[in-house]
């Protein structure tokens, strides 16, 4: 995956799977043939409450998948390449012992005709339009989200598509206000406001009005800071109670920080996290954690 909007797109998946599970970018399936694939999820704890909240992209949560993002049609070869990727990494996780229940999803920008003929991939039953699977097995499975349908389920898919159909789901993202990760949002508007520097506007085509987005984002920003924050002093409150002021406050923030990671929080980040608490005061700290954008609080604590 090289261009920008395949990047775009696996930064995007990340940020929204991460409090679900384990999300691996560049997952190595064959080490010693150099085979890669875009992203590796692993279900979490809190896997349970994706779709509730992603719709049907929450729905890969049930279980481990690999992913693969095309911002194009894919060509030539890819659908033996894909086989070939999701069963090699299958038998890899039966020799370490682990169950080889790994299924490939493959997220198009545009219609993968040549995919589907190649593995002669049908719909797949229980879900929208747009949404196909290999027979059998059913080892991988692809999304084309141009013939997906406007639908609330559909929308964080519909986010990674062509011009006509992101603008549309952009529109449809400010309207709805669904609730995806603030971080996620943060990315989104990025995206627009370069693709709104770089690109000329379409004919018949309504544009997101990018200020009211700013100014939803930082609505949204003060409100999930206000509840984390009053979480975490009431969290903060009811463990000091019983176990000391310091350590019901880094409590509350280490909750906070494994909501937000979607991991949980290590030695080396518990006494990072003591220190800034000491360092900066309770509140302050909060702020940090909730502020901070997901990678930069990894590399802040240390977490990889």
């Amino acid at each position: 995956m090289h261009n920008l909007r395949d990047q775009q797109s696996k930064e995007f998946l990340d940020l929204l799977l991460s409090p679900f599970g384990t999300v691996v970018t560049e997952y190595e399936v064959a080490p010693l043939d150099a085979q890669r694939v875009d992203l590796r999820f692993d279900p979490g704890p809190g896997a349970a409450e994706a779709e509730a909240r992603l719709g049907c992209l929450g729905r890969w949560a049930a279980g481990p998948c690999l992913i693969e993002v095309f911002s194009s049609a894919p060509q030539g070869a890819t659908g033996e390449d894909l086989l070939r990727k999701v069963l090699v990494a299958r038998a890899r996780e039966r020799r370490l012992g682990a169950a080889a229940s790994l299924v490939m999803w493959v997220l198009c920008a545009e219609h993968p005709g040549s995919l589907l003929k190649g593995l002669g991939m049908v719909p797949m039953k229980g879900w929208p339009k747009g949404v196909y699977v290999q027979p059998g097995a059913g080892l991988v499975r692809a999304v084309s989200i141009p013939k997906l349908p406007a639908l609330a389920e559909t929308l964080a898919w519909r986010m990674l598509g062509k011009r006509a159909v992101i603008e549309k789901a952009r529109q449809e993202l400010v309207a709805q206000a669904p609730a995806w990760s603030v971080d996620a949002l943060r990315l989104s508007l990025r995206w627009w406001k370069l693709d709104a520097a770089r690109t000329q506007p379409m004919e018949g085509v309504v544009m997101v009005d990018l200020a009211a987005v700013d100014a939803y984002l930082e609505q949204l920003q003060a409100q999930t800071r206000e509840e984390g924050r009053e979480e975490g002093r009431e969290e903060g409150r009811e463990e000091g109670r019983e176990e000391g002021r310091e350590e019901g406050e880094l409590m509350a923030l280490s909750r906070i920080v494994v909501r937000r990671l979607g991991a949980p929080v290590t030695e080396v980040m518990r006494a990072r996290l003591l220190e800034m608490l000491r360092r900066e005061g309770h509140e302050a700290a909060l702020d940090r954690a909730l502020d901070l954008p997901v990678e930069a609080l990894r590399v802040m604590l240390n977490a990889r």
